[in-house]
């Protein structure tokens, strides 16, 4: 009996130093970084912004811009500075360009759609991207009328636009995706996406996804169970909404929205290489990014513009001399706008919605800089460190929509501005949030002067979270008073 607890003991403390060892010498084959605490990793800041923005800069100037941190058991390397990531992701674009399984996102969307889809991303953006391009010209007028009329009975009020934007980004990512407005589908789909993360969360599937073991254990095992009972719901759920709308597709229909192109790509091209989890994962991906960026964005952009009130100034009189105030504005009059613009690209400078990059995997060893990734490694782009460059960004914590405008008041494209990434699976979402963007500020502007409320603190320090967002703030919408008319 003792000889056998013995043994059991010898071979439990044999596993654990060979496990303890094989972990070590792993870590002398990756770039440098802070010495991590065995199975547990470094211990991290809590809070993203900017606690961990900061960590991340403090390790680039000890370790250079690439370095390596362990959330937990298992490495990532940072890439920073735009010299070294257009390294990584242009020159050697043809090995860093797929995606590692990563954690909860990667379990709930089974590793398919735009994000984590390896074999056929190409194919998945082509679709999202003629989507993209035919939603952004039919929901222009309805942004217009839509954020026109929210805001009508606030004038002369203080309002946080937060819930109103909220509502019209929501409504273009249900235009996006169904092509019509069909707030009863699209509010389901939230509801069970949301839920399901609230839901794994809950469980600690990320944990069970890290120490796979986890899910045979008593307590993490019903969890496992329930998470994964609770996704197959949501994929079923999916899975009819594609049914109907296939049901409902003809041949010579428009393609205007993601369902139908989806479709027709199916339909013609005769093959199930893409399937319900690729829809299912696209939809949701095109969600996230697409209210995290534009909400988010436009957020931080009423802010800055409240709190300097020359840059708003400036913004409406260009309005006025360029289109007037009673034009609705479209993607073709950006051109026309390089002020507001400039305001918008300073405005995902600053900002940094998200401030690093999806994770990659590298299919081979490459040598960036003189130092070696190990093939399959997983990396990350640390956005703020090019975004945020004081060489190329001078002040870079000051808002400064001057920067993007040259001599000549046109706007200027500063190749070291990486609000989206860049690379081949750079953000496909950047010309659709830009429109967003710019539709439903200058449509604000033409109504509305944004005033600052006496005794509001409007602080420009981000909230805790993984990503970027403005602490809430009130504002006064002041109405626009003027005969200024266009036609367009």
């Amino acid at each position: 009996m003792w000889i056998t607890f013995i043994l059991f003991n010898i071979i439990c403390l044999i596993i654990i130093l060979k496990s303890v060892l094989s972990y070590l010498l792993n870590i002398r084959k990756l770039p440098r970084g802070p010495i991590p605490i065995p199975f547990y990793g470094n211990k991290t800041p809590k809070d993203v912004h900017p606690g961990l923005c900061q960590w991340y800069s403090d390790l680039r100037d000890m370790y250079g811009d690439i370095f390596t941190v362990y959330h937990g058991s298992k490495p990532t390397i940072v890439v920073n500075g735009f010299d070294t990531v257009n390294e990584l992701l242009i020159n050697n674009g043809s090995i860093v360009h797929t995606r590692p399984e990563s954690g909860v996102l990667s379990f709930l969307h089974d590793g398919a759609g735009l994000v984590w889809n390896n074999s056929s991303y190409k194919t998945i953006r082509k679709i999202s991207s003629i989507a993209m391009k035919s939603s952004i010209h039919s929901s222009e007028s309805d942004i217009n009328e839509k954020l026109r009329e929210v805001l009508k009975g606030f004038e002369g009020c203080v309002i946080d636009l937060s819930n109103p934007l909220k509502d019209l980004v929501s409504d273009n990512i249900c235009q996006l995706i169904f092509g019509e407005e069909n707030k009863e589908k699209f509010g389901k789909i939230m509801e069970l996406h949301f839920g399901s993360l609230q839901l794994l969360g809950v469980n600690k599937v990320d944990s069970i996804i890290r120490l796979p073991f986890l899910k045979y254990l008593p307590g993490f095992s019903s969890n496992w169970k329930e998470s994964i009972e609770y996704k197959n719901k949501f994929k079923g759920y999916m899975g009819e909404i594609l049914q109907e709308q296939t049901r409902q597709f003809t041949s010579d229909k428009i393609c205007e929205n993601f369902f139908d192109t989806f479709i027709r790509h199916r339909q013609t091209q005769k093959t199930n290489q893409l399937g319900v989890e690729d829809c299912f994962a696209t939809v949701m991906q095109l969600m996230l990014a697409g209210m995290d960026a534009v909400h988010g964005s436009l957020m931080w952009l009423f802010l800055y513009i409240t709190i300097d009130t020359s840059v708003q100034q400036k913004m409406i009189e260009e309005i006025i001399s360029e289109i007037g105030l009673e034009t609705r504005p479209r993607q073709k009059h950006m051109s026309s706008l390089p002020y507001c613009m400039a305001v918008i690209y300073e405005t995902l400078r600053i900002s940094n919605v998200a401030f690093t990059s999806l994770p990659y995997t590298n299919q081979e060893t490459v040598t960036i800089k003189e130092t070696t990734i190990p093939a399959n490694s997983s990396i990350i782009v640390n956005l703020v460190s090019i975004n945020k460059d004081p060489v190329t960004f001078p002040e870079p914590e000051k808002f400064l929509p001057d920067r993007f405008v040259d001599k000549d008041g046109n706007l200027q494209n500063i190749t070291q501005f990486a609000p989206f990434s860049i690379g081949r699976r750079a953000c496909l979402g950047e010309a659709f949030s830009k429109a967003g963007i710019f539709t439903a500020m200058v449509t604000v502007l033409q109504k509305y002067e944004l005033c600052s409320v006496e005794g509001e603190a409007y602080e420009t320090k981000p909230m805790m979270g993984f990503l970027s967002t403005p602490p809430p703030y009130k504002l006064l919408l002041k109405s626009r008073t003027s005969s200024t008319t266009s036609q367009e």
